[in-house]
């Protein structure tokens, strides 16, 4: 077998669908073994009902046509359905938003499709680990149980599988503890895995088909079965309650309220059906659906009251974890700056004055001007006509 020669290619005319942002919903979690998503291609290594399956997409911008090849005894099985992985069947005709912000949104990601990826045991699997924990802790565990458990994919393409599910149905709390995966969502693994073959038999259905079955696995809870009716089923009614920053997102970007719950939410989407979930994939800033790395904020929280800078201080840092973001803080507030930073540079006149950890420079500032803007911040006594 040559670097490239895989044993089922085809093509894909996927129109003017935006490829790298389309499958961007399988490519969540950071330094995940199983994917890589580049800016014109995408590789990913699953289960399917057939077997293990390693696919290679490939696309040149602005083409209308996507090339996939694909390896192992699943390799048939995900070739034939490669057109809804690449959004190429979402029926997205009839969205057509009339209002701002989405108007504007939707004109400048027209490209953005949903995807379908059918790969039902490795989205559940992951989104499992993603339970009532820290983004970054979720990937984390990913990471150590795919390697820990998975096995070499079929291909040439140096990827890792997930865990094959065969093996977690027959497996113990005591086979996943050293990953760090406490006993809930180990044991949720485990039964979703023995009800895998009667689950799998509904990905090519309506999501409506395997709803009633995935309620009935303990511990597949709201948020996980809206997210894997957006992601395995492309349904785009799908809504993805339960989550620690979605409302707020939907909330701030349609009306400017900066933190919402779910009830909120859904007020807020109950005009968009039944397209709510590519309208929850539509809400996040271009920043957020282009996953930066590094994110300026000049003077964000100014002219707010202090309840509204608390609940935009409280959504940046939501934001931060979920997405493991890096924000430069421009702000002459030294109040909100210590409630985000963990270091500091303070300038004065284009020139900086004082550099360091945040904490340090707070508690024991070094300069003249560094320890007046603290004492102007913090230190009320040191203003003539004070009160005690």
């Amino acid at each position: 077998m040559t670097a490239l020669e895989a044993d089922v290619e085809r093509r894909v005319d996927v129109g003017d669908t935006d490829l790298h942002a389309t499958l961007r919903a399988v490519a969540i979690l950071p330094r995940d073994p199983t994917v890589v998503l580049e800016r014109e291609s995408m590789r990913r290594a699953t289960f399917t009902p057939d077997g293990p399956a390693t696919i290679l997409v490939t696309w040149t911008s602005g083409s209308p046509v996507a090339t996939v090849r694909c390896w192992g005894a699943g390799a048939q099985w995900i070739a034939d359905r490669a057109d809804r992985l690449l959004g190429a069947s979402d029926d997205h005709g009839a969205f057509e938003p009339t209002t701002e912000p989405l108007r504007g949104i939707w004109r400048q990601h027209r490209g953005l499709r949903l995807t379908r990826t059918g790969t039902l045991w490795h989205d559940l699997a992951a989104l499992v680990l993603q339970q009532r924990i820290r983004f970054t802790d979720a990937a984390a565990q990913w990471r150590s149980l795919v390697g820990g458990l998975g096995s070499e994919a079929p291909g040439p393409l140096d990827l890792r599988l997930p865990p094959d599910p065969a093996m977690m149905a027959r497996a113990g709390y005591g086979d996943l503890h050293g990953f760090g995966i406490e006993r809930s969502r180990a044991e949720t693994l485990i039964r979703s895995a023995r009800e895998l073959p009667r689950l799998e038999r509904r990905v090519d259905e309506p999501y409506a088909a395997a709803d009633a079955r995935l309620t009935a696995i303990r511990g597949i809870g709201p948020w996980t079965r809206g997210a894997l009716a957006g992601v395995t089923w492309g349904h785009a009614d799908a809504v993805v309650v339960g989550d620690v920053g979605i409302p707020s997102m939907v909330s701030f970007t349609l009306t400017g309220e900066p933190r919402a719950d779910d009830e909120r939410m859904l007020e807020l989407l109950e005009p968009h059906r039944p397209h709510r979930y590519r309208v929850l994939q539509l809400l996040f800033p271009r920043a957020m659906i282009l996953k930066p790395k590094f994110v300026v904020l000049d003077e964000p929280t100014s002219a707010l009251d202090m309840t509204v800078q608390t609940q935009i201080v409280d959504l940046l840092r939501d934001l931060q974890q979920k997405y493991e973001l890096g924000y430069l803080f421009i702000s002459h507030d030294l109040k909100v700056v210590r409630a985000m930073a963990h270091r500091l540079i303070i300038m004065r006149q284009g020139n900086v004055v004082e550099h360091g950890l945040a904490a340090r420079l707070f508690e024991r500032p070094s300069t003249d001007y560094a320890k007046a803007l603290m004492a102007a911040a913090f230190d009320m006594r040191s203003h003539a006509g004070a009160s005690e």
